[in-house]
Order: C-alpha cells, then structure tokens, then sequence
C-alpha cells in the first residue's frame, strides 16, 4: 500500500483530512508498521495544535486504543479480524507515543481539541434527481444529480465546512464567527453568508464557482485565487492550475435548481458530463475535437433523446443509443 504523505497525516491527526483521503490513511495505520514515521507526524500535529505529550496509566492507554480500532470497524474503513492477529501484530509494534497521542486526542475533551477521526455524513443526489438539503446552521444546498457532499459531525462547531464531488448550490446563512468552507477535489471556497455555485467534480478538466450575492474568496492548495463579487464566475483548470474570470448573470444559477438545463459557450465535454447525470446516461464521443466545441442552448422539460436532436442540429454531429449508451460520431 502507498504510503500517505506526511502532510496527509498531519491533517488526519488534526482532523482536517479529505473524506477520501481519510479511508486511506485509516487503512494504512490499520495495516502497516512504519512507526518512527506516523510517530513524526503525530508530534508536528499535536505541536501544530498546541497540545504536550501526558502520561497515562495502562488501562487508559489500552482504552484508547480500543476506542480507535472501534469507531475505524464501525466506518467500514477495515475489516475486525476475529483472530485479531491484524491488531495484535500492528498494537505490538506501535510506539507507546502514538497510544499516548490517540489518548489525547479521544480523553482530553476538557483541552478543546477535536477527535481525531471525524464520521462523516454522505448525501449523494441520485442520477436524474435534484436533491434538496438544509444543513445544521440552517443553511440551503441543492445538489445537482449525482452530485455528493459530506458533512462532518463537527459541523459547526469551530467553523462549516463541507466537502463537494460535482455541483452544487449554496445559500448560506451568515455567521461571521464561524465562516462557511465549500472543499472539492482541487479549490476551496470560504463564505460568511451569501449564495454561490460551486461546479467541481474530480473527473472533470475544469472547477467553477459563481457568486450570485454576498462574497467569497477561492483558494487552491497553495494560495488565494481571487475575490469574487456578484456576477462574477472563476473557471479553474484543475490539471494546469489556471483560471479565468468572466462576468455572468447570476439569476442563472437558479435555473437548473428549478428543472431547466442552461448552457452558455459551455464546451461539449462539460455538457455530455451534465447530461449523463441529468439524465442517467452513458455518452461515448468518437470524435474528440467535438469535445472542445462551446454551445449554448437551454433545456427545460424535454428527454434526453429531444436534448441530443437539438445538439446534434447545432453541433454537427450524429449519434446512435443502445441501452441509454449514446455513441456520438
């Protein structure tokens, strides 16, 4: 198994991992043995957090370590061998910093600092269903079909965070002690309280956000992208790392959360991604030039096979379906 990285880890003991890349790094703590390692990223997190190391009795330590292995089954993250041999060979080898820190980290509530291991709430919008969601803190999310989010259990505790795969649509109560986080795959967009598209999903080329009201601020990885006002909608390309600004109509937004599909100099590929969970279909593209064609059109009631009469007129273009498989030549 690939080894997380070390900043993967700091982030996992601080409670800040991605949901997918928690799972990961839970099986990879689970399995393997590299203790001097995971030891050195414990330390920078708890340093990070401002916590000191304590002494406990062995009981307590023991407990801890029970606790962990507890919640990692209870997610699905690892299988609990009966024999317990996976356990054994693993808890034999770890270091008794590493059940001190796991210590720290489920006991110490009194401290402030966060569990460790943060269970996560998945809501997906199944393939052709928009789904409508009002989060803890009484702020609204639409997501478009197939989209999903997951929402932390720690949710509005220090801060709202939520982390997105595909599209959604946000309006968010304001709170400017607690600032709200959109996470996807490659930006991050931070809000006090407005309303706001964000369109990222991991297999696309290109992430989006549009502001219709407030304000907020787009980061990737490394550092801030921009400020967006009203109408305004960055395009982020998530393999270069560049980005463009454009204005829009911001009222736009709303559209598709009512059932009506809009397209504005939107390129081909990103079409056939909407149209495929829109309509739970499948679309192949022979032709690979097509993909990068900008088309703007507008869709509200029709089916799917309406949808691509009309794209193959405009776009030139002919297709054949099996079985909701589209193949476009």
């Amino acid at each position: 198994m690939k080894k997380p990285s070390k900043q993967a880890l700091i982030n996992y003991f601080k409670g800040s991992s991605m949901p997918d890349e928690q799972e990961a790094i839970e099986i990879y703590l689970a399995l393997e043995t590299d203790t001097a390692y995971v030891e050195l990223c414990l330390k920078e997190a708890m340093a990070d957090l401002g916590d000191a190391p304590l002494t406990f009795h062995p009981e307590q330590r023991e407990k801890a370590w029970s606790k962990f292995k507890t919640l990692l089954t209870a997610k699905g993250a690892i299988p609990m061998y009966t024999n317990g041999s996976k356990w054994l060979t693993y808890a034999a080898a770890i270091t008794m910093f590493l059940l001190t820190a796991t210590l720290v980290f489920y006991l110490r509530q009194s401290t402030g600092v966060l569990q460790n291991i943060v269970i996560y709430q998945r809501i997906k919008a199944g393939y052709g269903k928009i789904e409508h969601i009002t989060l803890p803190d009484s702020s609204h999310l639409s997501l478009f079909p197939g989209a999903v989010v997951d929402i932390p259990n720690n949710f509005n505790a220090r801060n709202r965070k939520v982390f997105l795969n595909g599209r959604a649509y946000f309006e968010v109560t304001h709170n400017k002690q607690k600032p709200f986080y959109v996470r996807t795959s490659k930006v991050t967009t931070r809000v006090l309280g407005t309303s706001f598209e964000v369109n990222a999903a991991k297999e696309a080329e290109i992430a989006s956000v549009t502001l219709r009201t407030g304000r907020v601020a787009v980061s990737n990885k490394f550092h801030k992208l921009a400020i967006l006002q009203p109408g305004q909608k960055l395009t982020y390309h998530q393999v270069t790392g560049k980005y463009v600004m454009e204005q829009v109509q911001p009222n736009k937004l709303l559209r598709w959360v009512k059932g009506e599909l809009t397209f504005e100099q939107t390129n081909f590929a990103e079409i056939c991604l909407q149209l495929e969970k829109w309509y739970h279909i499948s679309i192949k593209v022979q032709n690979k030039q097509l993909l990068q064609k900008n088309i703007t059109a507008n869709f509200k009631g029709q089916s799917a096979k309406q949808v691509l009469d009309i794209l193959s007129a405009t776009a030139g273009f002919n297709y054949k379906a099996s079985n909701n498989i589209i193949h476009i030549y």
